[in-house]
């Protein structure tokens, strides 16, 4: 047995799983600010890649958009025609939503542009984005084009405008116009959490949800054999790794073994045990875990002895918490890739080593094992 913080050293070693950065590789490691072109970029890259269903190059399946009249007298730039994209807006949103169509465009800022595509008292709506000039193309070997990210916002004010911090949901599915020499396409890319974006039809339109808010969270686990070392259950943040113990432990509790171990988290995470990341959103990552005392303090201390780990299956679980105070673009399609909503949440890894979020009956089937057991984050 090791006291928590050695035991707890790896941890940072898989939660970066829970930054954009590893979502898409090293192609995400400069700058935040570059984050949105250099994403349209990997997904450029998708769609020129051979397993694509739509055969880039080739008349009978390429859909051409008129390209626009050359240069002009006038000094019009070349473009391409824009396209119409149905969204869908599923689930039970519960606020008065609006849509908005945004490209990611290469700048000085490098910034997405929003442009507000428009509302609908419907649950379905067919939006146009608009004809596309030549100098909004982002290039990647022989290949360019312009992606868009298609966003659900809460008109919270009422402004019928769209405001960063109304973001409620981020399309994991992408328009996409490519371009390679004079064939022009329109795609979609459904963007995955591990490995290259996905290519399809954009005719088969777009779905949009609001991931929504959990104000709580609740786990329930069976006791293995050989705990009589743990008296306590409480949990150890990755923020806590290399700076010491830090206050706003959601959890910390004496404990029977004889009965089955529940638990119900429902106040906010203190801002010092969230992660810090410039790429995606500041998150928290609670590891589950069970403790012998040691002191006798009857609190979580550096001097506690790690005795048992909790899983789900054979890998650990975690408490997760993503603060609803940034509804940005970068928060939103971070979450989005999760399936995260805002506030609490039980996290696992899968098979292929993936973070994924448990369901709420998944959360009430935990197992504690003694031991390092199941620690895999």
């Amino acid at each position: 047995m090791r006291n928590v913080p050695s035991a707890l050293s790896e941890t940072r070693r898989k939660s970066g799983m829970l930054l954009l950065r590893d979502l898409y590789g090293d192609a995400l490691e400069p700058a935040m600010n570059r984050l949105f072109p250099l994403l349209a970029l990997v997904i450029l890259a998708a769609c020129s890649g051979d397993d694509t269903d739509t055969d880039v190059g080739t008349d009978t399946d390429v859909s051409t958009g008129t390209e626009a009249d050359s240069e002009s007298d006038t000094g019009a730039s070349f473009g391409f025609e824009g396209t119409d994209v149905t969204v869908r807006v599923v689930g039970d949103i519960g606020v008065d939503w609006r849509v908005s169509i945004q490209k990611a465009v290469l700048g000085e800022t490098f910034a997405i542009n929003g442009e507000v595509a428009g509302g609908a008292a419907s649950a379905e709506a067919t939006f146009t984005i608009p004809d596309v000039p030549e100098s909004d193309l982002m290039a990647i070997d022989n290949q360019e084009g312009v992606v868009y990210f298609v966003v659900l916002h809460d008109d919270a004010d009422g402004d019928s405008l769209v405001g960063d911090n109304e973001i409620i949901g981020v399309s994991a599915r992408v328009p996409v116009l490519f371009v390679v020499g004079v064939n022009v396409s329109w795609l979609a890319a459904d963007l995955v959490i591990d490995g290259d974006p996905e290519i399809g039809e954009l005719s088969d339109g777009v779905d949009l949800e609001a991931l929504g808010h959990r104000d709580s969270v609740s786990i329930e686990a069976a006791w293995g054999d050989n705990l009589v070392d743990v008296d306590r259950m409480s949990t150890f943040s990755t923020a806590e790794v290399g700076s010491g113990i830090a206050a706003g432990r959601p959890f910390d509790v004496a404990v029977d073994t004889q009965s089955r171990f529940a638990v119900t988290v429902s106040d906010p995470l203190v801002d010092t045990r969230w992660v810090d990341s410039e790429f995606a959103a500041d998150i928290g990552l609670e590891l589950l875990m069970g403790l012998r005392d040691v002191d006798d303090s009857g609190s979580f201390t550096d001097g506690d002895l790690k005795t048992a780990s909790v899983c789900f299956g054979d890998t650990a679980a975690s408490l997760v918490y993503l603060p609803p105070t940034d509804l940005s673009f970068t928060t939103m399609l971070f979450a989005q890739l999760f399936g995260l909503p805002t506030g609490w949440s039980v996290g696992s890894t899968d098979s292929n080593d993936n973070f994924v979020i448990l369901t709420a009956s998944e959360a009430l089937d935990l197992d504690i094992i003694a031991g390092d057991g199941c620690d895999s984050l």
